[in-house]
């Protein structure tokens, strides 16, 4: 019983320093009105998790809706990731891209990294 309650107190503890911070960030943005130079822009992969509070008159009045990469941009997104690693043999970028459908440039970049890692794998063992 002592596990649940120690549990359940640390969650209550974590949502209150998430209202504790999102209203300081609300304090932040209405003070900008008055300063005309500011611009804030913000980024989410979860959109639908945002505080309605965020939207109202006078704080975040745009939102700009960027889809998914589709294939052509993943295979421009696996090279730019790439770009800067040392590689051997024939990698085929288009393969990836293809198999990549619904996956944003953060998972791209991430799908990148592992494979450069397992590749490190048989290296690091011998």
């Amino acid at each position: 019983m002592l596990l649940v309650v120690v549990g359940f107190l640390r969650v209550l503890q974590l949502i209150r320093e998430i209202q504790r911070s999102l209203m300081e960030l609300l304090n932040q943005m209405d003070g900008f009105d008055t300063l005309h130079r500011v611009k804030m822009i913000m980024a989410t992969n979860r959109p639908d998790t945002l505080d309605p509070a965020l939207f109202r008159p006078g704080r975040l009045d745009r939102k700009i809706h960027i889809d998914l990469p589709n294939e052509q941009a993943s295979l421009d997104i696996l090279k730019i990731h790439a770009g800067p690693i040392t590689k051997r043999g024939e990698i085929d970028y288009e393969a990836t891209a293809k198999l990549s459908h619904g996956f944003n440039g953060a998972d791209l970049r991430n799908v990148w990294m592992k494979q450069v890692c397992l590749q490190l794998v048989p290296i690091m063992i011998l």
